[in-house]
């Protein structure tokens, strides 16, 4: 069994006075179509430090929901804990990827400056590198690339939707999982 720690999205629960970690179900479908099981992380800095240095994990996957804030402006819970993957990614030479909300961590890390997207939240929109159409659910993206990431991919307006960095194996797609059938995703560098 090959395991990958997954990030989860905050959701304040304010009639019950809760924080909660959430996660849309088809992440554990499309990642057993690729031969993996899910560790979700609580959104708990030192917590996940733990269970990354404890379990046998292969990766790690930065999931969508909501904006990276920790790179631009305040710092959630999630992402202290997006802050604590890539430093365990980096140190254990792991593969890391992110999607939707998690390129934007990756890329923000990286030094790009985000900037706001028209026409990208609850969206479709065609792929410049192989015409395959995919779910946009973010309101900021990037227009420009950095190093050590490469860029794969770019939706209709030029936007980054796809890049990789080679060397770390980390990569990042602004296509989500969600609303897709299985034949319209990939995880496949």
């Amino acid at each position: 069994m090959k395991c990958v720690a997954l990030t989860m999205l905050e959701q304040a629960a304010p009639e019950r006075s809760e924080e909660r970690d959430a996660i849309d179900r088809r992440w554990t479908a499309l990642l057993g179509q690729c031969g993996l099981d899910p560790i979700f992380l609580p959104n708990d800095a030192e917590a996940a430090r733990r269970l990354l240095e404890a379990l046998p994990l292969s990766g790690a996957v930065l999931t969508g929901g909501g904006r990276a804030n920790g790179a631009w402006a305040q710092s959630t819970a999630r992402d202290r804990v997006e802050r604590e993957i890539e430093a365990w990614s980096a140190a254990h030479r792991l593969p890391i990827m992110g999607v939707c909300r998690g390129m934007q961590a990756l890329l923000a890390w990286e030094g790009l400056a985000p900037v706001r997207l028209e026409g990208h939240v609850r969206a479709r929109h065609r792929l410049d590198v192989d015409s395959r159409i995919v779910n946009s659910y973010h309101e900021y993206g990037f227009q420009n690339g950095v190093d050590p990431y490469r860029v794969r991919a770019h939706a209709e307006d030029g936007s980054i939707d796809g890049s990789r960095m080679p060397i770390a194996g980390a990569w990042a797609s602004c296509g989500t999982p969600n609303g897709s059938s299985p034949s319209q995703r990939r995880m496949s560098a």
